[in-house]
């Protein structure tokens, strides 16, 4: 197909039409439409969910000053939900300017393209790397294990539950693809199983130093196995995890109505834009773990494993959990590839590399987790497995994620 060319310099608005590339633009192809950052940011990010973030200058006069624990606690909750959405949206944005890359020839690899999921399949749980990074780094052990045991949990029991009900007010059933889910599935139950390990061991032989050898190495490996599920879902059985498009043999003429969404940022705005929310999202998180550190949870009635593996979880991750509602059903696989990948990208990328980083600073973290968590996952994988293998779900099926998940949450409440 031929594409359209217009007129250099645009007309009044900020849009270019696709196919039009900006003069000494470093590709000689730009696929997709350019928007200028400063407007996309204005436009696409202040929204009122994000009118949370005048709570950021608040958390950071309350640490200065040292206000009460409580008080620092709220603002830090408060200012989370809107930073881990825009952390979010800027690896989306990163990766889809990395995505508008020159166009392969016949028969090469569609390099940007891989850079781009690679990107995202790296980046994409960012907000539970910094909250857990910014724990490690503050000797909270406890507080980043919980979290990221939290953080599993939300994504393959209470979000994949939401898919699930959503899907099925709209559908009697929906479908999703099989194989994608069974390897899903197998991940999880692999990262499961090496979180036994340490405990059985441990159970055993209660030797500390052992403990750190063997989940030092577990770590290692699972990196390995996580890289190798890259190159798999990226490159060697990459239509297993392609929606399926729809074709359509009518040439459909470029929209003069433009929708915001539709349009992206170049490539040094996007990154920069991912710096900057990457350095918020870090002092917020800084804030936050300080914050856990030295309110008396206790006394307010909340124990401390309720707040690091369900509310911080909730927090971070309210907003996607939300969108599901609002998701076509065409994007169900998309939706559920989310909830599962997210979850196998905690449990066998982000749990090893804090065990490394620990190392490479002098720390003690292990992968050993108490046995009411080291089962509570299990069963969780089990039942998700059950669930998904068959590529069919419904509201009833989603009940069942949602119900176990409720069940969890009150017995960590009830602690």
């Amino acid at each position: 197909m031929a594409q359209t060319s217009a007129p250099w310099p645009p007309s009044p608005t900020i849009f270019r039409h696709p196919g039009q590339a900006p003069p000494g633009s470093m590709f000689t192809h730009w696929r997709g439409p350019v928007v200028s950052p400063w407007k996309f940011v204005v436009k696409r990010w202040l929204t009122k969910l994000n009118a949370l973030l005048l709570f950021l200058p608040i958390s950071v006069w309350a640490h200065v000053y040292d206000w009460s624990p409580e008080l620092r606690l709220v603002f830090a909750c408060l200012e989370i939900i809107p930073m881990a959405k825009l952390l979010g949206e800027s690896v989306d944005v990163a990766a889809e300017s990395v995505a508008r890359g020159p166009p392969p020839d016949e028969g090469n690899i569609d390099w940007p393209e891989i850079c781009s999921d690679l990107l995202q399949a790296v980046c994409g749980n960012a907000m539970e790397v910094t909250i857990g990074v910014c724990a490690l780094l503050q000797d909270d052990n406890r507080l980043a294990q919980t979290f990221i045991f939290g953080s599993i949990l939300t994504k393959i029991l209470l979000g994949l539950g939401c898919v699930f009900m959503a899907g099925g007010f709209r559908y009697s059933e929906s479908n999703f693809s099989t194989t994608a889910a069974q390897t899903g599935s197998s991940l999880m139950t692999l990262s499961s199983i090496t979180l036994i390990i340490p405990a059985a061991y441990h159970a055993r032989n209660p030797d500390p130093v052992g403990l750190l050898t063997i989940s030092r190495a577990a770590a290692v490996l699972l990196l390995i196995v996580y890289a190798a599920f890259l190159f798999f879902q990226l490159r060697t059985h990459a239509y297993l995890f392609s929606p399926v498009e729809e074709e359509s043999d009518d040439e459909q003429p470029p929209d003069p109505n433009f929708v915001l969404s539709d349009f992206k940022v170049g490539i040094p705005s996007a990154f920069a834009l991912l710096g900057i929310t990457s350095t918020a999202a870090a002092l917020c998180s800084y804030f936050l773990v300080s914050a856990i550190e030295d309110a008396p949870t206790e006394e307010l009635g909340l124990p401390p494993i309720f707040i690091h593996a369900i509310v911080l979880p909730l927090l971070v991750q309210c907003t996607q959990i939300l969108s599901f509602f609002l998701t076509p059903p065409s994007e169900m696989a998309e939706s559920v590839g989310l909830c599962v990948g997210g979850a196998i990208q905690l449990a066998t990328l982000v749990l090893p590399l804090l065990v490394l980083l620990s190392w490479a600073c002098g720390k003690a973290f292990t992968l050993f987790f108490v046995t009411f968590e080291t089962i509570t996952l299990s069963a969780s994988v089990v039942l998700v497995t059950a669930l998904i293998t068959d590529g069919i779900c419904n509201y009833l099926e989603g009940s069942m994620l949602l119900v176990l998940y409720c069940t969890v949450a009150f017995v960590m409440f009830i602690n």
